[in-house]
């Protein structure tokens, strides 16, 4: 009987260790869930300020494609990438970046640009210069 009563008072304490160790897990666990729900609500916000960035630089393209020079373009095309790199600090691609860049330039240097097919953002820049500067050499010629 004292045997019996032995066995029985060890399983009662290894159960009550294995209680204690679910018990330990659940609140490490808990812990674990209330970290995950902050780094979701600040990739939540960062999204946020990434998409509002990106909304404007699609409205910098319309603007753009509409009127100013490529270096007022530029400049905005700049800024809007630095708030952009702020809230997000992944690494964008130098293609997206020129495929962006590019996108919002208006349509004659546009497609001046996008057939000599530049590797990066500067790269584009001067040949949307070089062929502005073309196209303000023509239509000055044009008036005299």
């Amino acid at each position: 009987m004292e045997e019996m009563e032995s066995k029985l008072l060890e399983a009662v304490k290894e159960l009550t260790e294995k209680a204690a160790a679910v018990d330990l897990i659940q609140e490490k666990l808990g812990k674990i869930d209330d970290k995950l729900e902050q780094q979701t609500d600040r990739l939540d916000r960062m999204q946020i300020k990434v998409e509002m960035s990106m909304a404007s630089l699609g409205h910098v393209h319309q603007e753009q494609a509409m009127t100013g020079s490529v270096d007022d373009y530029k400049s905005a095309f700049d800024q809007l990438l630095y708030h952009i790199r702020l809230y997000d600090h992944t690494e964008i691609s130098e293609s997206w970046l020129v495929s962006h860049f590019v996108l919002g330039l208006q349509e004659a240097i546009r497609v001046h640009v996008q057939a000599l097919v530049p590797a990066i953002v500067i790269a584009a820049y001067h040949l949307a210069v070089a062929k502005e500067s073309a196209m303000e050499e023509v239509a000055d010629g044009k008036k005299k």
